[in-house]
Order: structure tokens, then sequence, then C-alpha cells
């Protein structure tokens, strides 16, 4: 009697060692998935940067009567398309952004669950 309840209190703390290792491990997934949204967010205000000088440029350009209406034209073509490249990258940014959230959200969830398994099973022994 005495001999099973000590293999269940063992099993039980392996059984909390290896919970309490998955906790760690998501957290240190969360971690990762917050550098990686932080570094995105800062590439989406380094594209944003760029995008308002390539419109001061360009407004530049429209006021500009040195040059010959056609070569302004054309740069004002090429930075037009620049800045809806720009445009399509920073919403491919922002869909990214929203997708690490979600992991974050769905990983501090597991998170959550692994430590209330580990206490539950701290609480039956």
């Amino acid at each position: 009697e005495l001999k099973k309840a000590r293999d269940q209190a063992l099993r039980l703390m392996s059984e909390r060692d290896k919970l309490l290792q998955r906790v760690v491990e998501i957290h240190q997934k969360s971690i990762k998935l917050v550098e990686e949204r932080d570094s995105l967010h800062e590439q989406n205000l380094r594209l944003i940067d760029q995008a308002t000088r390539l419109e001061e440029e360009r407004n530049m350009l429209l006021t500009k009567s040195s040059e010959s209406s056609q070569d302004t034209e054309d740069r004002i073509r090429q930075l037009t398309a620049e800045k809806q490249h720009l445009m399509a990258m920073q919403q491919q940014l922002e869909n990214d952004k929203s997708e690490l959230f979600r992991r974050i959200t769905d990983l501090q969830s597991h998170s959550f669950r692994a430590e209330e398994q580990a206490r539950q099973a701290m609480g039956d022994r």
C-alpha cells in the first residue's frame, strides 16, 4: 500500500515535471513570437517613413516647374507604383502581426491550461 502510494506520487511528480517543461516551452515560443511581432512593427514603421518620403518627393515633383511634363509624369507614375507596393507590403505586415497576435494568444491559452493541469496534478497528491 505504501509502495503504491509512493509509486503514484513519483508518477504524479513526473507528470507535473513534464507539464512544467511544456509551460516553459510555451513561454519561450511566446517570447519568440513577441520578438518577431516587434521586429515586424519596426519594419512597418520604416515602410511608413519610406512611403512618407516618397509622397513628399512626389508632391515636390508635382510643384516643380523646371522638369519637363513627361519626366514629371513618369516619375509620378513610378512613385505612385512604389507607394502602392509599400502599402501592399504594409498590409501584409499588418496581416502578419494579426496572425502573430492570434498565435501568442493561443500559446498563452495553452500555457494557462498546462499550468492548471500542473496545479491539479500537485493537488491530487
